[in-house]
């Protein structure tokens, strides 16, 4: 009675943890600065199911949130008891987007099966070899009717051109075939009684002890992510100790290295020490090389007849002892314990294949794949905003800042997604800066002044290895919004000096004939709608801040001449960008405008016109001219809000489209420029309804807490740029284009927002 009262609390213990969410959100971290291709993401099939209940391993759909795409997945039943221990996917991490966001829920049809890019099988028809392959490469064990001729636990690889299947194809042409390459690769590897590509054994300190063929196999998972399959070898004796081994053996889609897990039984329990390695060929020219400290040794040989191959065991390297070459192998020894599985990596890379191209770039790859198996993803499951309690002594913006203070203690740091004197950077400092005028706090005001420090030297100089002037990048301008306001607080006179040479920046900035700022040096004759937010609505501030009115009515030039090319009036909507030369690739050869209208340039602007009258003298013989701007923008960007969510789209009028999504950043834009619109006086009171469903659908849709009850914000779109090699500034490209999590230029917006309305 008291077991069954325990497990049922326990039971409830657990329901309680997990809200009742009709989703599973969660983000994958790379903990990386280089890119993670083919990433094999392992999820707890035990917690997704205590997460989601009435999740089925048939009926569920995993999404990409930064794509938008439906990902293929694997269930794994790693110990074959018939219930799922593991769901698999695989993801691609770039350098500079080391957050992927994923959203898995159920469904009520079948899951859809994926073809696979992995095989194998054990050949009875060639004296019992165990094949195995993915779209890379594919390697081969020996079974026990070659004993009769040779007696070898080493790995064999076959070299592949090709991404589909080929064993069943080269073993029924027989083995006169695949010694030669007819265009799809070939078997060319040598391995006999060597560890060949990965192979392993016990080392006694002078000697290594190997298994004879396997005796036995067992398939436990054939993909399409991840192929899993057992060898078993005879017992075996060194000393006196009898010594039986199993290895695991795993390949993934897309990677060049097996998983491999011994496990040696010892019948005294001794400790054990192994050994990896790969083979030595004496006819073969060789380069070795070794890696204490990320655990690898890799050999690079080749071949005048068939190029060159690379082969790698890579080891834990808490778990390496040293390397040691023998007659026939090049070894890697490492600690194993009796009873417990030894794990190492070994693969191969062929330099005409189309991966490698010599050694250097293989052993780049094998180092590269070393840490990232010593350095796993990070998965953190997130809770929606809708389920959770919003604690009632915060308000919005303080949970915002907060939650960025505590993941970058250092603001050097800032910004998972790029260091630096960036604009996204410099915007949520703004609104940090805006939190700190409304609720005093010396360490708001101590964590802005500490960023700007590590830009700014002594002199009041941008520190040149993080700005340079002469790439006349209007973005780099954003930043200086803060130094000036940390100048008006402090009286410091470098963060003045700072802003003056963003100003002489403007004064050389390249132009359109009519002089209007050219958004980048390597984007000639072209405005961006961005850049009123980056350049204008800093020099109307600037303009106030020194009393220099010639650089507001600069400002406003500037805002007149991109209006004048990029205002639809139909819609009463602007577009993009403008190229004054009319480029072929994404200009209108009549209006020379970009064909979309892009929701976080209207974004942009609308901020950009709100701030700017802010800070125009309220006599300034244009602000009407202004404020007609912003009153015309705002009743023209309503009309396209999503009326259920409260959403605007990527593509802001394209919301009929299904490739169409709702992209926070603009949707929080909106929200801070109309509510602070009526806050001021330039919109009528009805526009407040606008902003408030805005932010709501935001903290409906978007806003999650990890269980320390940091902020998360999803789906704001990573870039949209007008750049001729990327984008044909489309319909199809914007909507394409990958959305982020925790994007400083949507949780930026959220805080200018959150402030606004609480205000």
């Amino acid at each position: 009675m008291k077991c069954t009262l325990l497990a049922l609390l326990g039971l409830i213990g657990q329901i309680l943890a997990f809200p009742a969410e009709k989703e599973v959100v969660f983000v994958a971290a790379n903990p990386l600065k280089s890119a993670r291709n083919f990433e094999t993401i392992e999820l707890s099939w035990k917690e997704l199911s205590m997460r989601l209940p009435g999740l089925r391993p048939d009926r569920f759909s995993l999404m990409d949130l930064n794509t938008g795409k439906q990902l293929a997945t694997q269930i794994l039943d790693a110990d074959e008891d018939g219930r799922p221990d593991q769901l698999l996917f695989q993801t691609d991490f770039g350098k500079d987007d080391p957050l992927k966001t994923f959203r898995l829920v159920t469904t009520t049809t079948p899951s859809a099966r994926v073809s696979g890019r992995l095989y194998g099988r054990f050949v009875p028809e060639r004296k019992d070899d165990f094949a195995w392959e993915n779209d890379r490469i594919a390697f081969r064990m020996y079974g026990p009717a070659l004993e009769a001729e040779m007696i070898s636990s080493g790995v064999d690889v076959w070299a592949k051109r090709v991404p589909y299947p080929i064993i069943d194809k080269w073993y029924a042409a027989g083995d006169g075939s695949y010694h030669r390459d007819s265009g799809e690769g070939l078997d060319f590897y040598s391995v006999g009684p060597s560890r060949g590509c990965g192979g392993s054994g016990v080392w006694d300190g002078r000697s290594l002890h190997v298994s004879r063929n396997f005796n036995s196999y067992r398939c436990i998972a054939s993909g399409p992510i991840r192929l899993v399959f057992e060898l078993r070898y005879d017992p075996w004796t060194i000393a006196g100790d009898t010594i039986s081994e199993v290895k695991r053996i795993s390949l993934d889609a897309g990677h060049h290295f097996n998983r491999i897990e011994s496990l040696y039984q010892s019948t005294r329990s001794l400790p054990i020490h192994f050994a990896a390695g790969v083979a030595k060929h004496a006819d073969w020219q060789a380069a070795v090389a070794f890696h204490r400290q990320h655990g690898w040794l890799s050999q690079w040989e080749s071949r005048d007849d068939h190029g060159a191959l690379g082969c790698a065991v890579i080891l834990d390297p808490n778990a390496l002892i040293d390397f040691y070459e023998q007659d026939i192998n090049h070894l890697a020894i490492g600690k194993a314990k009796p009873g417990q599985a030894v794990r190492y990596y070994a693969g191969a890379g062929w330099n005409r294949s189309g991966y490698f191209n010599d050694r250097k770039e293989w052993e780049a790859y094998v180092d590269r794949y070393a840490q990232a198996v010593q350095t796993p993803v990070q998965i953190t499951y997130l809770t929606s905003a809708s389920l959770r309690q919003k604690p009632k002594a915060e308000s919005w913006a303080r949970i915002v800042a907060r939650s960025i203070m505590k993941t970058y203690a250092d603001p050097a740091d800032m910004d998972v997604y790029g260091k630096g004197w960036t604009y996204t950077n410099g915007f949520f400092l703004h609104g940090l800066y805006r939190l700190q005028q409304k609720e005093p706090n010396q360490e708001y005001l101590r964590y802005i002044q500490k960023w700007l420090d590590h830009y700014i030297d002594q002199d009041g100089r941008l520190i040149s290895a993080e700005y340079k002037m002469e790439e006349y990048k209007l973005d780099d301008v954003e930043a200086g919004k803060i130094a000036l306001l940390m100048y008006q607080k402090t009286g410091d006179a470098r963060y003045r000096r700072a802003c003056e040479q963003l100003i002489e920046q403007l004064q050389k900035q390249p132009r359109t004939i009519e002089g209007g700022y050219w958004h980048k040096l390597v984007y000639p004759w072209q405005m961006w709608l961005d850049g009123v937010y980056m350049a204008d609505a800093f020099l109307l501030q600037y303009a106030a801040a020194v009393q220099q009115p010639q650089w507001a009515d600069e400002a406003i030039r500037q805002i007149e001449l991109i209006t004048a090319h990029t205002l639809d009036r139909k819609s009463g909507l602007y577009y993009h960008g403008w190229d004054e030369r009319k480029n072929p690739v994404w200009a209108d050869p009549v209006t020379g405008a970009s064909p979309c209208f892009w929701g976080r340039a209207l974004g942009w602007f609308a901020m950009a016109l709100v701030d700017g009258l802010d800070a125009l003298d309220a006599l300034h013989p244009q602000r009407e001219r202004l404020l007609r701007i912003l009153k015309d923008l705002s009743a023209a960007v309503v009309k396209f809000q999503d009326p259920e969510t409260g959403l605007w789209y990527q593509v802001v009028d394209r919301g009929d489209h299904s490739a169409n999504w709702h992209e926070t950043s603009c949707s929080a834009m909106f929200s801070y420029a109309l509510a602070r619109s009526v806050h001021q006086g330039y919109l009528p009171k009805k526009y407040l309804k606008n902003a408030e469903k805005a932010f709501q659908g935001l903290c409906d849709h978007h806003v999650y807490f990890d269980e320390q009850g940091l902020f998360y914000l999803t789906g704001t779109v990573k870039v949209g740029t007008l750049n001729f090699a990327s984008s044909q500034g489309d319909f199809n490209y914007y909507v394409s284009t990958d959305r982020r999590i925790n994007d400083f230029k949507g949780v930026a917006a959220f805080l200018f927002a959150a402030l606004e309305l609480n205000r």
